[in-house]
């Protein structure tokens, strides 16, 4: 699917401005859902813009270390974030 620089540009602030969830699973879903609501397209169709938006280095996913087992430790999270801010959008 073909967006324009500007569909590109809010797409990417707005997976940027997820907050952090507890699986990289549920951020995936969330992110789907928002191309979902900016493109008005399919899951499928939302699940390959974010695979090239990742594969094109302009987003990332980071996981945060987590107490695992140890109940006390803060429990990991995944986050989409800026690999690298396009100079063209």
């Amino acid at each position: 699917m073909e967006l324009s620089d500007t569909q590109e540009r809010d797409i990417l602030e707005a997976l940027a401005a997820i907050v952090a969830r507890e699986t990289e699973e549920a951020l995936r879903m969330q992110g789907r859902s928002i191309v979902e609501g900016f493109l008005a397209c399919s899951p499928e169709e939302a699940n390959s813009v974010i695979a090239d938006l990742e594969a094109r280095n302009l987003i990332a996913i980071d996981i945060t270390r987590g107490g695992e087992l140890d109940q006390r430790k803060d429990m990991p999270r995944a986050k989409f974030s800026w690999a690298r801010r396009s100079t063209n959008i």
